[in-house]
């Protein structure tokens, strides 16, 4: 190949590659990296900061805290917020539909929310876990609704302290779209036994007073009694069917 044709196809290259989009970060984080007995924060764990009424030190990385082996991230008080962000987008509505999953175990009666939102913390999917009413609570409405403005509550009474259970947004859809919210399945059960469904495929729609259309911040809120230690985190693109 002459070096005339040998630039020409170079240039075509860097020019396909930045016309492409940028792909999105998700998450994958099970904490084994991390030093045991490590505090939470943005300068000893990547992209986790403590926030929240407790005392800081409240939240870190823990032996205990780990599903099966390793380490994980365990949140001692009540007050006590664990928020994961990076310097970009963790998804899109240009990204496709996502799988979100996490696994954790509670170790008393206490409500705890999980909050996937676009870096403000006025749209996007919200669940609350209360194990003392066994309910678990699921925000809905759209882009143009009030903040948490309707909200589903689902029985969870199975739920036993000191189990690890999963739970997941299957083929979630972030959306631009004024008049369509953001949309996803919710699942819960038992992290050893997935046949058994707590939460089986429970639609979930995007709260807030503007469109979900960029999922930036993961936020993880518990309140009450006993520790809440969670564990294998993951964002990433569906499964087709």
């Amino acid at each position: 190949m002459d070096i005339t044709r040998m630039k020409t196809v170079n240039y075509l290259i860097l020019l396909l590659a930045t016309a492409l989009p940028l792909s999105a970060e998700g998450i994958h984080e099970n904490f084994d990296n991390v030093p045991a007995n490590t505090a939470l924060s943005s300068n000893s764990v990547p992209n986790w900061r403590q926030e929240g009424s407790a005392p800081e030190g409240s939240a870190s990385i823990s032996d205990e805290a780990g599903q099966l082996s390793g380490k994980g991230l365990r949140l001692y008080k009540t007050g006590t917020g664990a928020l994961y962000e990076t310097g970009g987008p963790l998804w899109s509505d240009t990204d496709g539909a996502f799988i979100f999953k996490l696994n954790f175990r509670f170790g008393g009666k206490m409500p705890f929310d999980i909050t996937l939102h676009n870096g403000r913390t006025s749209t996007g999917f919200y669940i609350t876990i209360n194990t003392r009413t066994g309910e678990m609570a699921l925000s809905q409405g759209g882009g143009e609704s009030v903040f948490r403005g309707e909200v589903q509550k689902l029985s969870v009474k199975e739920l036993r302290p000191g189990t690890w259970y999963t739970l997941e947004i299957r083929n979630a859809v972030l959306r631009k779209d004024k008049t369509e919210p953001a949309t996803g399945k919710v699942y819960l059960y038992e992290a050893e036994n997935s046949a058994d469904l707590i939460v089986d495929g429970i639609s979930i729609a995007s709260s807030g007073s503007i469109p979900f259309s960029s999922f930036k911040t993961l936020l993880i809120r518990r309140w009450g009694e006993g520790p809440l230690d969670v564990d294998n985190i993951t964002l990433e693109v569906a499964a087709s069917h």
